[in-house]
């Protein structure tokens, strides 16, 4: 018998590399899909995808491009579509681009006082396309960590007024949404020594319109508590993924219960209504769209992972009842469009080869009540950016 590690193994480290290929996160205009896709061969870097209708996939990015941020550390919302326009950080100097068609990449946010010191993540653009809510981590020459600033800053898109803060005074901030009226901005917010699993504040506040871009006025906290954090008395809610719905609506993921449940607010109410007793939710770690390749289960008595077969509920936002589910191995993030189409990263709920079974992106063309027996396309594989090597039979 071979001394152990003395014989060759067909298990290179190029092949694990290879299957470090996949696919981020989703954007829905119309019936155009933009997603990201992680290139090992290409130096690791991100780049961006397009396909509209029954189209070609189309890279969005030039050579060299990395759609990434450092905000946070765990980066994560590094770039979204508005309109026709791409916005995107790039990972060399975290400034943040635009890009429309096939035109260069033009910079928004300014040279900022040291390399790398202003990142940038998480935006959400105005309905006529002029303003952006989005996350800024300032770095400071002569500081270190303790002095991160991070802030909702209000972005000129035209590049022709400075940058200028909208909501300060916390360690972190997240998920800035503008509701789909414009007349009402949420965001999230936690302080340290909490992380965003422990303790959060989902803020609601009106927006104004002025020359200089929007402001807020009458912030509000809707739902979520400091754990450890200052005001905290040890008994934190965390709040994540608020999202706006057509008709006014704010949902949101709250472990008020013990569990993970979906919460539903509405403006001008004094409360929160819960939908469902799932307990279920992506763990909160990075920016924009979070996903996770496994269920996470929290209460606050254990704290476990499993890695099960997923189901994913779709629920009529008026009647707050589940209308159609589907099951994967695991899903990331979910968007409708106009032309109500869902797409979603997804893994099959088939056989598998691999223990960790690579992503897809689907597009499923109908969704409600009809969205068990509509039609579904297969997009993109993360199999496709890279061939792999069959692992079949390598290992006895």
């Amino acid at each position: 018998m071979a001394t152990f590690g003395s014989w060759p193994t067909p298990i290179t480290s190029e092949l694990i590399v290879r299957a470090a290929a996949g696919l981020g996160g989703v954007g829905v205009h119309g019936d155009t899909v933009t997603w990201a896709e992680q290139r090992p061969e290409e130096g690791g870097r991100t780049q961006l995808v397009q396909r509209t209708g029954g189209g070609p996939a189309v890279d969005l990015l030039p050579l060299g491009a990395n759609a990434r941020t450092g905000a946070h550390e765990y980066g994560g919302g590094a770039w979204w579509v508005a309109g026709d326009t791409l916005w995107f950080a790039d990972w060399a100097d975290q400034r943040l681009y635009t890009i429309t068609g096939a035109a260069t990449p033009m910079p928004v946010t300014p040279e900022p006082e040291v390399p790398r010191g202003d990142r940038w993540a998480d935006g959400c653009v105005t309905s006529d396309g002029r303003w952006v809510v989005v996350v800024r981590e300032h770095h400071s020459a002569d500081g270190g960590p303790a002095e991160v600033v991070n802030e909702l800053v209000v972005l000129d898109a035209t590049g022709r007024l400075t940058p200028r803060v909208l909501v300060s005074g916390h360690d972190f901030v997240s998920d800035p949404r503008i509701s789909p009226d414009g007349d009402r901005l949420c965001w999230l917010q936690w302080s340290h020594p909490d992380m965003p699993w422990d303790g959060t504040q989902l803020c609601v506040a009106e927006l104004q319109a002025t020359d200089t871009g929007p402001l807020h006025r009458h912030p509000t906290v809707v739902a979520g508590r400091p754990d450890a954090a200052p005001d905290g008395t040890g008994a934190g809610e965390s709040v994540s993924e608020p999202r706006w719905a057509d008709d006014g609506a704010l949902w949101f993921i709250s472990d008020r219960s013990d569990w993970w449940n979906l919460y539903r607010w509405v403006p001008g109410s004094s409360s929160v209504q819960r939908s469902s007793a799932f307990r279920y939710a992506p763990t909160e770690h990075s920016l924009g769209g979070r996903y996770a390749s496994s269920v996470s289960v929290f209460s606050r008595r254990k704290s476990f992972t499993v890695n099960v077969i997923c189901s994913l509920s779709v629920y009529s936002s008026s009647q707050m009842k589940k209308c159609a589910k589907l099951t994967f191995s695991g899903f990331g993030t979910l968007l409708k469009s106009k032309r109500t189409s869902t797409h979603f990263p997804g893994r099959s709920a088939g056989s598998m080869r691999l223990s960790c079974p690579l992503p897809s992106v689907w597009m499923m063309n109908r969704i409600g009540k009809s969205l068990l027996t509509g039609l579904s396309t297969l997009i993109r594989k993360a199999t496709e950016l890279k061939p792999l090597q069959s692992c079949e039979g390598l290992i006895s």
